[in-house]
């Protein structure tokens, strides 16, 4: 007796379902696996930088002193740029070179701007501390050479290095007091740099004055040695 066999499409297709059923559901779970490995690669980064940034916020005393010797820093630039305002008349006539008067100011502006994204990528590379402490030697060095300059080319110079000592010392002081002060203490220290700023910006003027009229203008650039004192408590 032959048996005749007839094809079961409807088997078939119940198949063919059931595998794409399976490959759909693999598929789901490999991707849910990839999302929660994700997920699990973000929390723990997450952590770490919380626990990097709490690890360097200071309290007490240490946040006190980092505060008072960075912003006395920041102080001292910030004097700098406009205590040159009430000498310049009587600098030039020192050096009878009144054609580069301008450059008392200009040299100092120009340091400043040339490494200030240079100063903030060296200070996270190498460190905040270390990397200011260059700075305000730098800043040191400027200031020397522009006591005890003897022509007009001399003082420039100085102003430049001291432009790019005090780019440092200003960006590298806004950096520590963000990094030392909790959030809810941010608003209050940046309040206080803020003061610092203005407060030099005034009585800039008037202390270069004071020094030309009563000891000499030289002395506008030796009060700068006070920064070797302040750096050593910047933490």
């Amino acid at each position: 007796m032959n048996h005749t066999e007839f094809p079961l499409p409807h088997l078939k297709s119940e198949v063919n379902q059931k595998d794409q059923n399976d490959l759909k559901f693999h598929k789901n779970e490999s991707c849910h696996s990839i999302q929660n490995d994700q997920d699990i690669t973000e929390a723990v980064l997450d952590f770490n930088s919380d626990n990097e940034e709490d690890s360097q916020v200071l309290h007490g005393t240490k946040l006190v002193m980092c505060i008072v010797s960075t912003c006395l820093c920041f102080f001292l630039v910030s004097l700098d740029q406009t205590i040159t305002a009430a000498i310049i008349s009587e600098v030039s006539a020192k050096f009878k070179s009144f054609d580069e008067i301008t450059w008392i100011t200009s040299g100092f502006f120009l340091g400043t701007g040339a490494l200030c994204q240079i100063w903030g990528q060296a200070s996270s590379i190498w460190g905040r501390k270390w990397i200011m402490v260059l700075g305000i030697f730098i800043f040191e060095l400027g200031s020397l050479i522009s006591a005890v300059s003897q022509s007009m080319k001399m003082l420039i110079i100085g102003r430049v290095l001291q432009g790019l000592g005090g780019a440092n010392i200003e960006i590298l002081a806004i950096l520590i007091c963000t990094e030392v002060s909790s959030l809810e203490y941010r608003p209050i220290v940046f309040a206080v740099v803020s003061l610092v700023y203005m407060i030099a910006s005034v009585i800039g003027p008037i202390i270069g004055g004071l020094f030309a009229s009563y000891v000499s203008w030289r002395w506008v650039h030796s009060k700068q040695s006070l920064k070797r004192w302040t750096a050593l408590d910047v933490s």
